[in-house]
């Protein structure tokens, strides 16, 4: 006998594989919620560790349904997929195996498209933590925390073309939340690259309707940073490098992009080796900044002046002591919520 026996107002969908660690903390942090009439659906990707154990410990909150897919899927947004077709809420929500909601995260987002008619789709923020559950960053720079601790957005946070593509807006998929009707609009995942299927689904909901999709300055769940993620090994890195030029293509030649948004394809490619680079500097992988650095040079799209500014300064930073390159990182991050409040 389920909990709630009719179709839930929300559903929270889950892909898994190998995170048999953390996946007790991704179910309890739904389990916390201050908002119980959910359902969560989670997709195990073939896991070959002890996830599937893991999540039969929960099977007694008839709230949970677990489904092993047929075969290795290979990416999160088949998961995706696949829990959006068994999905039965009002509204949808998605959480990664390895990350953790914050207690009203469930309630913060639907009070919000509750209370906003003209809002198709919400999310907000995140902050990264190791893999013991500890803080490690602060939270974007945009972000203005009063001194009563609440958030503000600063006024140039918003969505505009530019500012998508360059990712001066940090819209995370595991912080959203969006009305069924908007999926029966936007559609399914797309099921093409290895990883990157947040930001194709995020540009659909902006072609949908741009001011439809709202950012709210609230923490909503805890972003882990995991090294066995698929953005952490070198044989993915290397995959991911080799399916960028595709990606682009696809993004700026089959997306029915506005017109005002398609000029902007030399400033998202460039941002998206910039973010790969950024993503291994962080991660301690220098040998991977020079790859993805390197990569970036080699793409014809990207002139040598931009590649100069954007990416040559990951190169020298491979260079330099870490504890330096951290006391530079940090200085960057001073200066650029400075710049950010002066505008």
């Amino acid at each position: 006998m389920t909990l709630y026996p009719h179709h839930p107002t929300v559903s929270v969908i889950m892909p898994a594989h190998n995170v048999g660690r953390f996946i007790a903390q991704a179910i309890q942090s739904v389990q916390r919620q201050t908002f119980t009439d959910w359902e969560l659906i989670i997709i195990d990707d073939c896991s070959t560790d002890n996830t599937a154990e893991v999540v039969r410990s929960f099977l007694g909150d008839g709230r949970i349904r677990y489904q092993k897919a047929p075969h290795r899927l290979g990416c999160s947004s088949k998961g995706y997929n696949i829990g959006l077709r068994a999905s039965k809420g009002a509204f949808i929500g998605f959480l990664d195996a390895d990350d953790e909601y914050y207690p009203d995260a469930l309630e913060t987002l639907l009070n919000h498209l509750q209370s906003h008619a003209d809002c198709t789709a919400v999310y907000g923020l995140n902050q990264r933590v190791n893999e013991q559950g500890e803080p490690i960053t602060p939270i974007d720079p945009a972000v203005i925390e009063g001194e009563d601790g609440q958030y503000r957005f600063h006024e140039s946070y918003q969505h505009t073309w530019d500012n998508i593509f360059q990712k001066r807006v940090a819209h995370q998929l595991q912080s959203l939340m969006m009305r069924r009707e908007t999926f029966e609009r936007v559609g399914f995942f797309v099921e093409l690259f290895p990883v990157s299927e947040d930001f194709i689904y995020f540009l659909k909901l902006f072609m949908d309707n741009l001011e439809g999709v709202h950012c709210i300055p609230r923490l909503i769940f805890k972003y882990r940073i995991n090294t066995g993620s698929i953005t952490q090994s070198h044989a993915q890195v290397e995959r991911i490098l080799a399916a960028e030029p595709g990606f682009i293509r696809y993004v700026f030649e089959t997306l029915p992009l506005p017109n005002e948004a398609k000029r902007y394809k030399v400033q998202a490619t460039l941002a998206r080796y910039r973010y790969w680079a950024w993503t291994q500097m962080r991660h301690g992988r220098l040998d991977m900044v020079y790859r993805v650095v390197l990569a970036a040079l080699k793409n014809p799209m990207i002139p040598r002046t931009l590649w100069l500014q954007s990416c040559f300064p990951y190169l020298l930073r491979t260079m330099l002591p870490t504890s330096f390159d951290n006391q530079l990182r940090q200085a960057w991050r001073t200066l650029t919520s400075r710049r950010i409040l002066a505008r």
